[in-house]
């Protein structure tokens, strides 16, 4: 995977044909890999390569194949309205490999330094998932101890419904709380 910052807000992910065909069969079901998790992976590693928020933005994305059966995926953050205030609220989530690495992070969130909202968990495939509230001018530091503890989940339409369908609600509310307190 060869991964390039072209600008503050644009990444590009090219993925070779071999690499592609390796991903497909080191899949835990190689029969049912996804394009979807193909480019929620190409995501992820984009935004550690370049620390630019994609998980928490509204992102476009763009997606080319190239003669030799490889892939390029083009991530770029689209400009936010100027018209939203600072003092609106965002969602941001994370999943953990156990329960033990949320259970850290939620410790870490625990105190009135980090003033959530609202937060939920979710038992998800073999993750876990926490879903923060909190108010835009507060999210830098929570974003940060998130991406700390775990990997970014984004919230879209279609990940928020194979949640709900798919996944076990541990906590639908206070979920910092509960893992925060749990011994």
């Amino acid at each position: 995977m060869t991964i390039q910052q072209l600008s503050a807000r644009t990444v590009k992910v090219h993925i070779h044909a071999e690499e592609l065909r390796t991903l497909m069969i080191s899949g835990s079901d190689p029969e049912s890999m996804q394009i979807l998790d193909l480019i929620g992976l190409m995501l992820t590693q984009a935004e550690a390569f370049s620390r630019i928020p994609f998980s928490v933005s509204t992102v476009s994305v763009e997606i080319l194949t190239d003669s030799a059966g490889g892939l390029t995926a083009y991530f770029s953050l689209e400009r936010q309205a100027e018209t939203v205030p600072r003092t609106s609220t965002l969602h941001l989530s994370a999943a953990f490999p156990d329960k033990q690495t949320i259970r850290a992070c939620c410790r870490r969130f625990s105190g009135d330094k980090h003033p959530i909202l609202g937060s939920t968990a979710y038992q998800y495939k073999d993750c876990w998932i926490l879903i923060l509230k909190l108010m835009r001018s507060d999210a830098a530091q929570p974003y940060h101890l998130l991406l700390e503890y775990g990997r970014p989940f984004r919230l879209t339409p279609l990940n928020r419904a194979r949640l709900s369908e798919y996944g076990k609600c541990l906590f639908r509310r206070n979920a910092v709380e509960h893992f925060a307190s749990d011994v």
